[in-house]
């Protein structure tokens, strides 16, 4: 299909700009699954009932990189109005360009731009949680896969971070861009046992038509506890898909909580294991 097409296209100039040897299979291996499998349609029961033509039928683009001077102002905005927010990672069109962490935690984020300088400890507990979630996948989860670069691994310990609230914050904004963009910003977490964390995921979209496809999964421990917000709004030529996924040990705890709203296409899944 045409559309296959230009997205292969895509993705070897993503492969070509974002090298990185230690991924390189991983991404390879979920595009031919995201290819196999194609874009969700109405035939999926978990699709039945959404219009996914617009979200396949379109010839999308690397997302543009935001400049770094709007997003400063975009960002402050932004805390003018929520207030300031502690422990808080932010992206740019799909970008992880800001981060805000104390400094407790910024000791167990691991940001996969720089892969090569994770400790033995991080790469095997990524690796085993990016395999399951590999499993799991479906077809858009495989995509965000296939163009792994954005994001980050985040190690919460015993008892070293209660009462621990982290915020996920993601903006898409293009003016000058008159073609449709995609982006696909991907955080997974770890949290050990009996170990607590407050996750709140901001998903804000602005101008421009995009495909943003955000993806957090979530290995909860035996005893730990996670209390997950979702708060999803899209442009207005914006399509917006968060899917978060939870694989929950013995004794673990979730709660979620989420709300959205967009235009031409707004939708959240939770995945529990």
């Amino acid at each position: 299909m045409k559309e296959m097409t230009s997205l292969q296209e895509v993705q070897k100039q993503f492969i070509d700009q974002r090298p990185n040897a230690l991924l390189q299979n991983h991404r390879m291996q979920a595009f031919q699954k995201f290819i196999s499998e194609g874009w969700p349609n109405s035939k999926s029961e978990q699709w039945k009932y959404v219009d996914t033509r617009s979200l396949s039928e379109q010839p999308y683009q690397l997302a543009p990189v935001y400049n770094e001077r709007d997003a400063g102002r975009l960002w402050e905005n932004f805390l003018q109005e929520m207030g300031d927010l502690e422990n808080t990672l932010v992206f740019f069109n799909g970008t992880l360009q800001g981060q805000y962490l104390g400094t407790e935690l910024k000791k167990h984020v691991y940001f996969f731009r720089d892969f090569e300088n994770w400790d033995s400890f991080a790469v095997s507990i990524f690796k085993g949680l990016l395999l399951e979630s590999h499993k799991r996948a479906d077809a858009l989860h495989s995509l965000n896969e296939a163009f792994l670069a954005e994001g980050c691994f985040i190690h919460i310990p015993s008892g070293v971070l209660d009462d621990l609230t982290l915020n996920l914050v993601s903006f898409v904004d293009s003016k000058s861009v008159d073609k449709p963009f995609m982006l696909h910003p991907r955080v997974l977490i770890h949290l050990a046992e009996n170990s607590k964390l407050s996750l709140r995921q901001i998903q804000q979209g602005f101008s421009g038509e995009y495909f943003e496809n955000f993806v957090v999964d979530v290995k909860v421990g035996s005893g730990a506890e996670l209390d997950y917000v979702l708060a999803q709004q899209a442009g207005t030529r914006g399509r917006s898909v968060s899917q978060s996924s939870f694989w929950i040990s013995e004794g673990g705890k979730v709660k979620a909580f989420t709300v959205s709203k967009g235009s031409l296409l707004t939708r959240t899944q939770i995945n529990l294991y």
